[in-house]
């Protein structure tokens, strides 16, 4: 067994220690790294701010300090700058959005144990030096608001709120109670379910048609089935439609009748100012061609219908121009033939009398 002998340490870092065995056989070398200096804070402040007033060459021979150790303190120190100086070194870098990005990685390599509701008000990198909570507030509606609006919209769907039934549900309903006792139809709606419903939606005249109906048919001898309600209910609806159907096409004659003033009178100034335009002087002037061209383009039938009663009139007072408006509308090439066919063979009726 071999016993080892550690020599004698040297007072400098980096001396080699020698082992030796009992027998005096050589044994391998160990070589430990130099140990470099060490620096205060205060010292490394010092450093900098004479490298920052001066140049990092001079600092670097004044102090026997390397340039690169000088350079990996700049890093160092700009890394964990928390308002943009280094001690007085504040020239290293001006950049607001440095400073700011430099800011919040300190205060979050300061604070690595920071929960949920600590970084909730913590300035992030990602939102430009702006906390969570300042994020949310910007961007979520203020919830006291909504809560006001959406009782408002309630408030007004509750006042305009469409009625679940006619003002001739009475009426209604007392028809309905009669035509279910004379056909027998109460034991498919003992509690009056159906009646109601028919009752609060289709007006007196459209269940009276469908229970005369129904009543003709079933004295044929049909409907005598358990589902012959249905059939009444269809024939109270299809009864219903046409009622509306006759409603709705009165409506239409009396807004097409105002629609057509309105267009008359379009186009009666319209007819005023052609007038006004027209002073004879040419082709492009002359009040007659352009009443044909108007006649021969008018894209609906009141405007041509206008168009050709007003040249109409003109040209029964000069007959003598029906010939030179006629060859005018012939050489209308962009028209369609047959509106200018059409046309022609209106002239050509006025000049001879065969219409009024």
């Amino acid at each position: 067994m071999k016993e080892h002998v550690k020599g004698k340490a040297g007072n400098e870092a980096g001396d080699e220690r020698p082992e030796q065995s009992i027998d005096g056989g050589p044994q391998p070398k160990k070589k430990y790294p130099k140990r470099g200096k060490r620096y205060s804070r205060a010292q490394k402040d010092e450093i900098l701010n004479y490298s920052s007033k001066n140049s990092i060459a001079e600092a670097s021979a004044k102090f026997d300090v390397s340039e690169t150790t000088i350079y990996d303190w700049i890093r160092t120190d700009k890394r964990r700058n928390t308002d943009g100086n280094i001690g007085d070194f504040s020239g290293v870098d001006d950049d607001p959005t440095t400073i700011r990005d430099n800011k919040i990685l300190a205060m979050w390599r300061q604070h690595p144990g920071y929960g949920p509701s600590q970084i909730r008000h913590a300035g992030r990198y990602e939102f430009q030096g702006l906390s969570r909570l300042q994020v949310l507030r910007r961007a979520c509606p203020d919830p006291e608001k909504d809560r006001a609006f959406l009782e408002s919209l309630k408030g007004r769907r509750d006042r305009y709120k469409k009625p679940d039934q006619l003002p001739t549900m009475g009426v209604a309903r007392q028809l309905l109670d009669k035509g279910f006792t004379d056909f027998g139809l109460d034991v498919v709606d003992p509690k009056g379910t159906l009646r109601t419903w028919l009752s609060s939606r289709y007006t007196p005249e459209a269940i009276r048609q469908g229970l005369a109906i129904f009543a003709t048919q079933r004295a044929k001898g049909r409907l005598r089935s358990e589902t012959a309600h249905r059939y009444l209910v269809k024939v109270i609806q299809n009864c219903q439609d046409e009622i509306d159907l006759r409603q709705q096409e009165d409506l239409l004659r009396e807004y097409a009748e105002l629609e057509k003033r309105g267009m008359l009178r379009e186009l009666e100034r319209e007819y005023e100012l052609l007038k006004a335009q027209c002073d004879g002087s040419g082709p492009t002037n002359d009040l007659a061609f352009q009443l044909s061209e108007k006649a021969v383009f008018g894209g609906m039938i009141l405007q041509r219908s206008f168009w050709k009663a007003k040249l109409k009139r003109l040209l029964l007072k000069s007959k003598d121009r029906i010939d030179s408006v006629i060859r005018h509308i012939r050489r209308l090439f962009e028209a369609h033939w047959n509106d200018r066919f059409q046309l022609i063979n209106h002239l050509i009726a006025w000049s001879s009398g065969l219409t009024a």
